[in-house]
């Protein structure tokens, strides 16, 4: 099935020969997705053929184990809040001790004196914290797989993909004969003549501030949508642990040793604690029977190891669109800057070049980087000539009052 995915989502591969969208969306798009996707597969796979949990300390009580464990997967688990950052020699394990345990014992100072505890009511009672996630753990996934592809989507669908066919047609056509290469370019020609036009001939005030800019504005929306989103999954990411800190998880990683006998909980057993205690209430015959023991959850091993890999790509995916956005704004409102990055994919310096990109707005200006981008040097120099050649021919013609083609 992985195998069926993967051929499903081939032609989504970053780094295509063809592409609309620049290197920094695609790890959004093309890579980050399947990898998510990937993490959710996993995860349904552990949890379909794998053992996720094992409950004990319920024996004398029930005779079905599958009943404990799958009580305690759907009711949840928990920790206690006030059994983090303790001694790890004292505790069986971070985030769990007996509720009932005495917050203090009284002890005998070295001096003689005897130092006493306070009373029992003036203590908090401890606060637990339940660990949900896992139940939905592999949803989550796969609507962040979503996300990831979701701009590139609407991008499609309000029309983003205007060059694509124009590069279909022409890319690579070095491997074509002469006389239908003449006849593609030729077509290719007319077609952005007549959308060029309407961005550079148009001068009323709704093309002058829509019109001209539509696919300008459309590429800055895919741009923050991408920033957004990958911002907002890691906000969502960090809300879903009620104790831990995500958004800092491999910084601390990367210091998890801790000597014996520390009081520092590491933060991977905050987040994916590997035994955690359960709660079973029950009618008996005495009324309500409250019944407690611990579970241990074997796959939180894998998944403290997955959402590492998630984090550092999810961090340098924020940055990479942090970067793309402002190499966006450089390129496209910085005429002369994206006129050289035009240059530095043909072969040709000419002033029909640079009138053309000065005076086709930014809807022109995404047009013609698409097409440089993705066409052969040779092949767009002779698209644009073939470009003034038209309209050279159509002004002759109009001005000699000629039929116009």
């Amino acid at each position: 099935m992985i195998y069926w995915v993967w051929a499903v989502f081939k032609r989504m591969a970053p780094f295509k020969v063809v592409t609309l969208d620049d290197r920094w969306d695609q790890m959004n798009r093309s890579f980050m997705m399947p990898l998510t996707m990937s993490f959710a597969y996993l995860i349904d796979y552990g949890i379909i053929a794998g053992s996720t949990i094992k409950c004990t300390g319920f024996e004398d009580s029930f005779r079905s184990e599958a009943f404990v464990d799958e009580y305690c997967w759907t009711q949840g688990i928990y920790t206690l809040r006030e059994a983090y950052d303790l001694e790890n020699t004292k505790i069986p394990y971070p985030g769990i001790i007996p509720e009932g345990f005495p917050n203090c014992m009284p002890y005998e100072r070295w001096d003689g004196m005897k130092v006493e505890c306070p009373k029992e009511e003036q203590y908090l009672k401890p606060t637990r914290v339940y660990h949900l996630y896992y139940q939905h753990i592999q949803l989550y996934f796969w609507l962040v797989c979503t996300l990831f592809y979701l701009p590139y989507m609407v991008g499609i669908c309000l029309g983003f993909n205007y060059t694509k066919p124009l590069i279909n047609l022409l890319h690579n056509p070095l491997t074509r004969d002469e006389e239908e290469l003449e006849a593609l370019l030729d077509k290719a020609a007319r077609s952005l003549r007549l959308r060029l036009d309407i961005y550079s001939d148009q001068k009323s005030w709704f093309d002058l501030l829509y019109r001209r800019h539509t696919m300008l504005y459309l590429l800055f929306f895919i741009k923050l949508q991408y920033l957004g989103f990958s911002v907002a999954i890691l906000g969502l990411t960090q809300a879903k642990f009620k104790i831990g800190n995500f958004v800092t998880y491999g910084f601390e990683w990367v210091g998890s040793q801790v000597p014996n006998g520390s009081t520092y909980t590491l933060v991977q057993h905050k987040l994916f604690p590997k035994m955690a205690a359960c709660e079973i209430k029950r009618w008996g015959a005495s009324g309500l029977d409250v019944l407690r023991g611990m579970c241990v959850l074997p796959q939180n091993v894998s998944n403290s190891y997955i959402f590492l890999v998630f984090w550092i790509f999810l961090l340098l995916t924020i940055l990479g669109n942090v970067i793309g956005c402002i190499l966006t704004v450089k390129q496209y409102l910085v005429k002369s800057e994206g006129y050289s990055k035009l240059v530095a994919c043909t072969f040709w310096n000419d002033w029909n070049l640079r009138h053309l990109y000065w005076n086709v707005g930014g809807s022109g200006r995404v047009i013609l980087h698409h097409l440089a981008d993705n066409l052969h040097p040779c092949t767009f120099e002779k698209l644009i000539r073939r470009y003034w050649w038209l309209k050279r021919n159509e002004y002759v013609q109009y001005n000699g009052h000629l039929k116009t083609s």
